[in-house]
């Protein structure tokens, strides 16, 4: 598998990531608002919607408890290969994961 393709989405979510758990401090969970914002940064970084989940909290927590924030994005890949002069081709199917945690700020 090409490590280098996994490499940049993981890249990119990770700052998509970062950016949206200052929002979920800021109200102690996320709204549907920053939510669909969520999803369109996402698919405008160029992520398959149906390939993305979002695990986050809907309710309200209070100062100085703990927030974990998770986006997991599955890709297939494929991948060409030549054994004695026979090409060949593969799938490989892979889960990005960044997972944050940090504390609720309001």
């Amino acid at each position: 598998m090409n490590l280098t393709l996994p490499f940049l989405w993981y890249q990119k979510l990770d700052s998509l990531c970062r950016k949206y758990m200052f929002v979920i401090e800021k109200y102690g969970y996320i709204t549907d608002d920053e939510e669909k914002n969520l999803k369109n940064d996402l698919i405008e970084q160029g992520f398959k919607i149906q390939n993305i989940e979002i695990l986050a909290p809907k309710e309200s927590v209070e100062y100085g408890q703990m927030i974990n924030f998770e986006v997991k994005y599955k890709i297939n890949s494929r991948n060409v290969s030549v054994l004695n002069g026979v090409f060949g081709t593969n799938e490989n199917n892979m889960v990005i994961n960044v997972k944050k945690t940090s504390f609720c700020k309001r």
